[in-house]
């Protein structure tokens, strides 16, 4: 990808960051709460699902019009049926795999099997998710709903979950996820340079952040119920957590923004990710 001058698209990329759900804050909060199987529950999970995918196709859209330098209307809609159609089918054809894992798998191993399985999966479909022109993440996101027991897509309901697989894939994966989610915020808190803020940048944090909250908690008003329910929909939508924080790792790289603003926008993001479960 070209040079790209922060400018140019650093509103269009705070906006798409912006976009994000950390569902696994807000479903830690409501599994602790005893809220997770309720219909409020039920709605936070789809509703992040979806709010998660329409801010990779938001930013596969930026990236392409950054790559690009102008708006093409036949590319947009190409790389928009290929996100698409990458999410339709990547995750059965990820179940049709995992059915293979299961069978090939050992009588007696102790070896990690399932924690190996992730990694290729995880692997293979980000590899794939850069050839259809997507961000790789895409890739891992689209595994993560190949092994969900609670996500259902339209094909997806054909091919049976084998639970007890997926169970142990997830369990045995818990190792992963305890070294590389330190060294992740690691390398994000490495790349901060608070020297950016000052006073002058205080305002605008103080407004993004009561507009990141304000525009999450409308959203749950269109929820069902009482008040309560609405609020609790609103407010588990909040967090931007570790996506949002990989949109602005994303966004640093490729140069669509600084380091003023990225340290802006980890800034944001702590403030939601704080806020939100409170």
């Amino acid at each position: 990808m070209p040079t790209i001058l922060p400018t140019q698209y650093s509103p269009l990329f705070l906006g798409c960051a912006l976009t994000a759900t950390s569902i696994g804050i807000s479903l830690r909060v409501l599994v602790n709460a005893n809220h997770a199987k309720t219909t409020a529950g039920h709605i936070i999970l789809g509703a992040a699902v979806f709010d998660d995918i329409g801010g990779v196709i938001l930013l596969s859209i930026l990236f392409n019009f950054a790559a690009h330098g102008e708006f093409d209307v036949f590319s947009t809609l190409l790389l928009i049926t290929k996100v698409l159609v990458f999410l339709l089918l990547t995750p059965p054809v990820a179940r049709v795999l995992l059915y293979f894992a299961r069978v090939l798998k050992p009588a007696s191993d102790n070896s990690g099997y399932e924690v190996i399985i992730t990694m290729i999966l995880v692997c293979l479909f980000a590899w794939l998710a850069h050839l259809f022109g997507a961000p790789a993440l895409l890739g891992g996101f689209a595994v993560g709903l190949a092994l969900s027991r609670q996500f259902t897509s339209p094909l997806n309901r054909y091919l049976v979950n084998p639970f007890a697989f997926t169970h142990k894939m997830e369990q045995s994966s818990k190792a992963l996820v305890d070294v590389f989610t330190p060294i992740f915020f690691v390398y994000v808190g490495i790349s901060l340079d608070l020297s950016q803020l000052d006073y002058s940048t205080s305002g605008v944090l103080l407004w993004l952040s009561l507009l990141a909250i304000a525009s999450k908690l409308v959203a749950g008003t269109v929820a069902g119920g009482n008040w309560q329910k609405k609020l609790i929909v609103g407010s588990a939508m909040v967090p931007r957590g570790e996506v949002g924080l990989v949109f602005a790792e994303m966004g640093l790289k490729t140069n669509i923004i600084d380091n003023k603003l990225f340290t802006e926008l980890v800034v944001i993001i702590a403030i939601t990710t704080l806020i939100g479960p409170m």
